[in-house]
């Protein structure tokens, strides 16, 4: 008996090529589908986040602002301290500070005149976590 190579017959080289390109065709496309796939979940995944941390962060800083404004429109109609900054009487000035400083609403507070000129600054090591924590009221 003679023994028969596979390859020898044309049917068997046809019957070998059609099953090589059944899996590899389909393979090369399913994974072709899949890599594109991930990659457009990944992409969209990625910008949802960012526009998600972007409007939360500026939602946090209208926050900021807006009791920003409110301390100020509070602080800025309480005569005494008007009079104190006109009179240039900061030791009473630091003491009112102090106590707001107390109430731990924000970390840091300028006091300018109309030129922009700072006249009084304060800093609350405490809220934020600072290491200064022996950095004094500063009077300028």
């Amino acid at each position: 008996m003679k023994s028969s190579n596979f390859f020898s017959y044309k049917l068997n080289r046809r019957i070998l090529l059609s099953f090589l390109l059944i899996i590899v065709i389909p393979g090369l496309v399913s994974f072709w589908v899949t890599s594109f796939v991930v990659q457009k979940t990944l992409q969209k995944e990625i910008e949802s986040r960012l526009i998600e941390a972007a409007s939360v962060y500026f939602e946090e800083l209208d926050t900021i602002e807006q009791k920003c404004i409110d301390i100020v429109s509070v602080y800025s109609g309480k005569v005494s301290i008007v009079e104190q900054i006109l009179n240039r009487q900061y030791s009473n000035l630091e003491k009112e500070m102090i106590d707001f400083y107390k109430m731990n609403l924000v970390d840091i507070i300028e006091i300018e005149d109309h030129e922009g000129k700072v006249l009084f600054r304060g800093h609350n090591p405490d809220l934020a976590g600072d290491i200064k924590s022996d950095q004094k009221i500063i009077i300028g």
